[in-house]
């Protein structure tokens, strides 16, 4: 079952530029980090000079069997020529495994991991239904309304009821299970009902996991979260999510390249993406991400209601080849070089700092 139709966005990533000195005048590498968080569920940041991250759509849809476009690229929006390297964190909850659903007699009987059911009242749905206001016991309990519809053949009229709960500021529906002994007419309409049952339903909320491919909490608001993970996946696991590896696939552009870091291509090396150039100001990467995939396969139970979030975090360097091996330590750390080691990436960021140069 489609969960919502896949939508085509864009996620460009500002690299605001900002000179930061350390308190003890030693030189600071002109860097830059930024963060954009697309969440995936069922149911930018502004500088000085005007420089300014392009925020995307909050919400997204994941579709069952599908992929859902997700484009990624990174603007330099300064003057300056920088690098340009990009970092994932995730975040995936969904039901419990164990009492998926469950039906309560009072609402106060609900676990504290427990939420409403909602309830579907929109114009489409309650199509042919009708409010029932006749005889009923035990009555209507507060804040329920009933409806009913009559289902079968002409000869063989069937009462159909659904029931829905109405609370809260601003008004949200609860889903209620409702059960009963109706007459009814001629025409299949309900006359009256009596040993009357209403249970209010409820999702059993799993645990929320979380993740960041380098091991740093980049994005603020999880930055209280435990546990967090720190799991860098290897190179062959980038293709799925280190927050559930068996139902969410990540989709890369073609000018990410896995075997060699390429001139103006993406490159991956341990929990980070780089882009083997430097982005002059203005110039935008190619895509990084394409799209965001769930398998066909998935528990659809656990599914019914989720939250998938996948942070973007992208990181600027001054293009400057002490920067990129530089491993000092500053008294602001958001200053420091990159500290990278890996002689292939650093000679193949070396030489596009010198192309950029020439």
């Amino acid at each position: 079952m489609k969960l919502a139709k896949n939508r085509k966005t864009l996620t460009v990533i500002a690299i605001v530029l900002a000179l930061v000195i350390a308190a003890s005048a030693t030189f600071a590498w002109i860097t830059s980090k930024n963060q954009i968080a697309n969440e995936f569920k069922n149911e930018g940041f502004a500088n000085g000079n005007g420089l300014v991250a392009i925020e995307p759509e909050k919400e997204f849809k994941l579709v069952i069997g599908e992929k859902t476009d997700k484009h990624v690229s990174v603007l330099n929006t300064g003057e300056s020529g920088m690098l340009a390297r990009v970092s994932f964190e995730e975040m995936n909850k969904l039901l419990s495994l164990t009492n998926t659903v469950q039906y309560h007699n009072a609402i106060t009987d609900a676990a504290a991991n427990q939420i409403a059911i909602p309830f579907n009242n929109s114009t489409a749905a309650l199509t042919g239904w009708s409010s029932y206001t006749g005889p009923i016991a035990p009555a209507l309990p507060s804040g329920v309304t009933l409806y009913t519809k009559t289902g079968g053949t002409t000869t063989n009229p069937v009462p159909m009821f659904k029931a829905m709960y109405e609370y809260g500021t601003p008004t949200q529906y609860q889903l209620v299970k409702f059960d009963g002994k109706a007459t009814i007419d001629a025409t299949g309409a309900v006359t009256g009902i009596t040993d009357a049952t209403y249970a209010y339903g409820f999702y059993t909320e799993g645990t929320a996991v979380y993740n960041s491919w380098n091991g740093q909490h980049n994005y603020a608001p999880w930055n209280a979260v435990t546990p967090f993970g720190t799991t860098t996946p290897a190179l062959i696991d980038i293709g799925k999510s280190t927050v559930n590896a068996t139902d969410i696939t990540l989709h890369y552009s073609s000018d990410l390249i896995t075997a060699t870091p390429t001139p103006d291509k993406w490159f991956y090396f341990d929990g980070y993406f780089y882009y083997i150039g430097v982005l002059d100001g203005g110039q935008a990467t190619p895509y990084l991400l394409e799209q965001v995939g769930l398998n066909a396969d998935v528990n659809q139970d656990i599914w019914q209601k989720y939250e998938y979030t996948l942070v973007v975090c992208v990181e600027g360097l001054q293009a400057n080849k002490d920067a990129v091996t530089d491993t000092s330590s500053y008294s602001n750390p958001t200053a420091a070089g990159w500290g990278l080691s890996d002689a292939t990436l650093v000679g193949a960021l070396n030489d596009a700092i010198d192309a950029y140069n020439a």
